[in-house]
C-alpha cells in the first residue's frame, strides 16, 4: 500500500498535478550523472522496489534507477539536453533536434561507444545541424573545450 501511495504521489508530483500524461510525449529521468527520456508510449508501469525506481517498459524489460541518485522524474512533451558542467548555451546548445553552434572549429558528435558518428564544420556566428536522423541513444557534442550531452 505504501509502494502505491509514494508512487502516486511521484507522478503527480512529476505531471504537476494531473494524474495522466497524454499531452507529453517522454517521462524523463533525472539521476546524478544524466538525463534520461524515454517515450510515453514505451513506458508499462513506474513502481519502487528495494530502493530503486523501476520503470517497465512495454516490451517487458525493466530499467532501474536507485533512489540515491535520482534528482526527478517528469512527463515533458520535448527531449532534454543536459549541458556539461561549465559548457556556455551561447555557444552549444540543442533545440529540438537541431544542435546550435557558434564559433569556428570542428563540431563532433560521439554515440556512447565513443565513436564519431558525425563531423561538421562551424565557422559562422551560429550554424544549425539536425540530428533528427540519428539513431536513439546518448550522445556528446563536443566544439573546441564545449562539450553538450544529449539522448536522442
Amino acid at each position: 500500500m505504501t509502494k502505491r501511495l509514494l508512487l502516486g504521489l511521484a507522478i503527480a508530483a512529476a505531471t504537476g498535478g494531473k494524474a495522466v500524461a497524454d499531452d507529453y510525449t517522454y517521462l524523463s529521468v533525472v539521476t546524478d550523472c544524466c538525463t534520461e527520456n524515454i517515450a510515453r508510449t514505451d513506458v508499462r508501469k513506474l513502481t519502487f522496489e528495494a530502493g530503486n525506481l523501476v520503470v517497465t517498459k512495454a516490451d517487458g524489460t525493466n530499467v532501474n534507477y536507485g533512489l540515491s541518485v535520482l534528482k526527478s522524474i517528469s512527463f515533458t512533451s520535448t527531449q532534454s539536453a543536459v549541458q556539461a558542467p561549465g559548457a556556455s548555451t551561447d555557444d552549444l546548445n540543442l533545440q529540438r533536434n537541431i544542435i546550435v553552434a557558434s564559433g569556428t572549429g570542428m563540431l563532433l558528435i560521439y554515440d556512447a561507444l565513443g565513436r564519431v558518428v558525425r563531423q561538421e564544420s562551424v565557422n559562422s556566428r551560429r550554424s544549425e545541424f539536425n540530428i533528427s536522423d540519428l539513431s536513439r541513444g546518448m550522445y556528446i557534442a563536443r566544439l573546441g573545450n564545449r562539450t553538450l550531452k544529449f539522448i536522442r
